[in-house]
């Protein structure tokens, strides 16, 4: 009897914690310093691109404060995002903004959630 239970708990266990396969077109834009290629530009809107779209596919938020004396001692935010990117640059741009050059992009991402996991 013990075991069916356990059983039983492991599968609503596995019911509970599910991912999911998304598809998300993205885009990012970045400013480079006077020294950087656009190629550099690039790699840094990429994965601006990336980390915007594992925050919209889903993020696993934690905070922890401390007050004593009704002053703030202790204020700690953690922020995770969890899951396997498979990521196609779809266009890559140069712009120029006032005085500076940055490098834009738009990428189409697929995310598996079911891979990646959170605390």
């Amino acid at each position: 009897m013990k075991y069916i239970f356990s059983t039983l708990l492991l599968y609503c266990c596995c019911f509970c914690v599910y991912g999911e396969i998304k598809i998300i077109n993205h885009s990012a834009k970045v400013v480079v310093g006077d020294n950087q290629s656009f190629d550099v530009g690039v790699q840094y809107a990429v994965k601006l691109a990336k980390r915007e779209v594992l925050e919209i596919a889903g993020t696993y938020l934690e905070t922890f404060t401390v007050v004593k004396n009704n002053e703030l001692e202790h204020d700690e935010i953690i922020a995770l995002s969890s899951g396997v990117l498979n990521t196609k640059i779809i266009s890559k741009k140069r712009f120029v903004e006032e005085n500076h050059f940055g490098a834009e992009v738009e990428v189409e991402i697929v995310i598996d959630t079911k891979r990646g996991h959170f605390p």
